[in-house]
């Protein structure tokens, strides 16, 4: 009786394979646009993937991505700054899919400052700079000055400052849960047994971060969140490092000052394996480099403590032109680039300025209720080139004050914090460090 079931049975099976057409397979592709939640206008550069493959967005926020498994599958789209969207969508065979994404910025960033309650201040916001509160304690952040932060996403962030005298520590905070805690990363750099005085910084991936000694000449890189730091380089040409930059965390720019007292930058293509020195020469600019951005693959710009202190490169550093003209007059120390037209210079004497045209011309943004003996300390921009802060500290230069803009810049409110402490550096997620 069994034998004569098993007969039936694949007789069953037979006919049911005879009968059905198995699922054909091919290939096809996806195309469409990609635009800002809340503006819902075009956004450039945006990384979509399938699988290990990708292709970036142009100015129009357009895209084509070609050779795709048919069926249904899934389409991720990333930008530093937004947060990471998947969308699923039917591809079929020999044809073009439509799927579009809208993006959701996020609004996150974090100021760092001076000592206050016997720990160095951080202050924290979730809502594009209009409110601020304080994070951290005394267990937690040391007695020290703080003076540069660097938000890698609304959960890790890296914040640097003057070494930890009284633990003799250099002084490298990391949070990775959103700023609930915060911890040192900083005990192992080192130069000669003593601890380094930070001069920049930039995180490369989730657990991957770069710093510069301002004082020594040193590179440090970690791919473990801190635990452990490589030494990348000792530069026999910058004597200084005051800047780092990266767009993809392999192509990393470290510039400063020269020993002979010129700008320079150490350049690395390929994540700090093999570097090479470019000069820029003085007569693009003049004095130590403060800021750097970079634009796209080919186009840098920097700015610079001294008379010249604004130049701009469209060949990877070989050549440098002056940018800013007499708009510009003196020393400038942070830049932010939205895209190859969209800056924002800062510096000496309340200069706050903004272009739309590759510095062919400037408006000065300075928040018109500070007085001219206010410095601006700080500022950083969202990834939408629309909202961002300023910070300004008045000629004490202990109480500061942060501003907040949804325009660009061409109009600011006073931000609400908690007290009046002394602000140094601020920064958003997708920001300008």
């Amino acid at each position: 009786m069994k034998s004569i079931f098993r007969v039936f049975a694949f007789f069953v099976v037979l006919a049911v394979v005879v009968d059905c057409k198995l699922p054909q397979t091919g290939w096809g592709g996806v195309e469409g646009v990609v635009t800002d939640e809340e503006l819902d206008s075009p956004v450039f550069s945006v990384a979509v993937s399938y699988g290990d493959s990708s292709v970036l967005t142009d100015m129009q926020g357009l895209y084509r991505f070609d050779s795709i498994p048919s069926g249904y599958q899934g389409i991720k789209f990333r930008k530093d700054g937004y947060k990471d969207t998947v969308v699923f969508v039917d591809v079929p065979i020999g044809g073009l899919a439509q799927c579009s994404a809208q993006l959701r910025l996020i609004r996150t960033g974090w100021a760092v400052g001076g000592i206050d309650s016997n720990f160095g201040t951080i202050l924290v916001t979730d809502d594009g700079g209009r409110s601020w509160l304080r994070q951290g304690s005394s267990k937690m952040i040391p007695e020290t000055k703080l003076t540069h932060v660097c938000a890698y996403s609304d959960r890790i962030c890296w914040v640097a400052g003057e070494p930890d005298k009284l633990r003799g520590k250099t002084t490298l905070l990391l949070t990775e849960d959103g700023g609930v805690t915060w911890n040192s990363r900083g005990t192992s750099i080192q130069a000669d047994g003593e601890p380094v005085v930070i001069g920049a910084m930039c995180a490369l991936g989730p657990k991957s971060c770069i710093v510069a000694a301002r004082d020594t000449s040193l590179l440090y890189i970690t791919t473990n969140s801190g635990t452990s730091w490589k030494n990348l380089r000792i530069s026999g040409m910058v004597k200084s490092y005051s800047a780092i930059s990266s767009m993809d965390g392999v192509n990393i720019w470290c510039g400063g000052s020269t020993y002979d007292g010129g700008a320079g930058i150490d350049y690395s293509c390929d994540g700090g394996t093999s570097w090479e020195f470019i000069s820029v020469p003085a007569s693009a600019v003049s004095g130590m480099i403060t800021d750097i951005a970079v634009i796209d693959e080919e186009m840098l710009v920097v700015c610079a403590q001294g008379s010249s202190p604004l130049a701009i490169s469209r060949d990877k550093g070989k050549s440098w032109n002056s940018a800013g003209g007499s708009s510009i007059s003196s020393s400038l120390y942070s830049i932010h680039v939205h895209d190859e037209n969209v800056w924002w210079v800062s510096g000496d004497g309340g200069q706050f300025f903004y272009t739309t045209n590759a510095a062919d011309s400037f408006a000065n943004i300075f928040p018109k209720s500070e007085s001219s003996a206010s410095a601006i300390s700080a500022f950083s921009f969202l990834k939408n080139g629309k909202s961002g802060a300023v910070v300004v500290t008045d000629a004490s230069g202990v109480s500061s004050r942060i501003y907040y803009t949804d325009d660009s810049g061409m109009l600011w409110e006073e931000a609400s914090i908690p007290y009046a402490f002394e602000l140094l550096d601020v920064d958003f997620v997708g920001g300008s460090n």
